[in-house]
């Protein structure tokens, strides 16, 4: 048996903007180091896509903020490990730690209704 514990993979779910149809976001480990990255820009036209978020549209996750659909993902296509926990921030852990979300689950589920 290895005397070594395995490194606990902390992902955080950073949204860079999400306004005006725009929606651009980007995952972080517990270094700062950012590991993943996605928006709805159509790559051809700079434009937002008419299709929505890819990842929503086909069907890896529920809405934007969907953690845990998002973590499935990255496990998937083996970016997480299978170990790995994501919190949705505004603020990366490498940055000063996660905020207070307030009714929001930290470690994922669903973002309330406005």
């Amino acid at each position: 048996m290895s005397a070594f514990k395995p490194i606990r993979q902390e992902l955080a779910l950073v949204i860079d903007l999400d306004e005006r149809g725009w929606f651009k976001a980007h995952v972080e480990n517990q270094n700062g180091k950012t590991v993943f990255q996605f928006s709805n820009e159509d790559e051809e036209t700079g434009w937002p896509s008419e299709d929505g978020l890819w990842l929503v549209e086909d069907g890896f996750m529920r809405h934007g903020r969907d953690t845990d659909g998002l973590l499935m993902y990255l496990k998937s296509i083996g970016i997480a490990k299978p170990t790995a926990t994501m919190a949705l921030s505004s603020t990366s852990p490498a940055h000063g730690g996660f905020p207070e979300l307030g009714p929001m689950s930290r470690f994922g589920g669903d973002v309330p209704a406005r």
